[in-house]
């Protein structure tokens, strides 16, 4: 029944035993379309302890790749997300047209791994952390009243950061000026 309820849901827990290295190598031999979304510089290790690993997905490979994790149960926590389906609090994770081009312009990366080309990467980053996280991305934020908590050594403002640098790209390090970056590159 547990194997069951999982198929309907985002998180899933893959095997500790096959690793991440196993499981990305898996995905490569089904040839699915996936991306690693985010920090995934340290694969095949998380990149934090207890971390997990986001994986969007088109939906036509959506069921493989769920089928393949509960395939290997274990306890590595896997978010995995498709293009379209309203499964992130009633909406799809992205807008439709901005995961078909996060995956049509995916590249190789660390272990294997599909990731975000370079700029996608940033958006894609900077999309989760303003509509996704908002207050709780810790991202400080000049909206009277408004307060973001307090995340020592943050690791949205930092990546968003390198990424942008390596880009030449100026975003802004508060929520308002990075929701103008979106605004300015269509992806808001």
């Amino acid at each position: 029944l547990e194997r069951l309820q999982q198929k309907t849901s985002n998180t899933l827990y893959f095997s500790n035993q096959v690793g991440i290295k196993g499981m990305l190598d898996g995905l490569r031999e089904q040839n699915l379309n996936y991306v690693v979304i985010r920090f995934y510089q340290k694969l095949p290790e998380l990149y934090r302890k207890g971390g997990d690993v986001d994986i969007l997905v088109s939906d036509e490979d959506t069921r493989a790749l769920k089928n393949y994790i509960l395939q290997n149960p274990g306890n590595i926590r896997v978010d995995v997300w498709n293009v379209s389906e309203p499964n992130y609090k009633g909406m799809s994770y992205y807008l439709p047209r901005l995961a078909t081009q996060i995956l049509n312009n995916s590249t190789i990366g660390p272990a294997g791994s599909n990731i975000p080309c370079q700029k996608d990467s940033l958006m894609s980053l900077i999309y989760h952390a303003l509509y996704h996280k908002g207050l709780n991305s810790g991202i400080v934020t000049k909206t009277q009243g408004l307060e973001s908590i307090d995340i020592p050594n943050n690791p949205y403002i930092k990546e968003i950061q390198n990424m942008s640098n390596e880009l030449n790209l100026r975003v802004g390090l508060t929520m308002e000026e990075l929701d103008d970056f979106m605004q300015q590159e269509d992806w808001r």
